[in-house]
């Protein structure tokens, strides 16, 4: 399963990408929310992990513009 983490703190990019990864996860990563959309867009990840509160462009925003353009 490929999963897209998309979180400003690097801790969190690396303990989340330690253990899906250990799982057999593919795992890809972005450390800002329109990093993360363009990352999603791009990958077309079967899930993502978003965090809320971020830089640029929060979390709540990666999700909307990922159902308008991926409904």
């Amino acid at each position: 399963m490929r999963i897209a983490i998309i979180d400003d703190d690097q801790d969190i990019i690396n303990w989340l990408n330690h253990h899906l990864g250990q799982e057999g996860h593919e795992i890809i990563t972005a450390p800002d929310g329109r990093k993360g959309l363009d990352l999603i867009i791009e990958n077309e990840p079967d899930v993502s992990l978003v965090d809320l509160k971020m830089p640029v462009m929060d979390g709540l925003g990666v999700i909307k513009h990922t159902l308008e353009t991926n409904p």
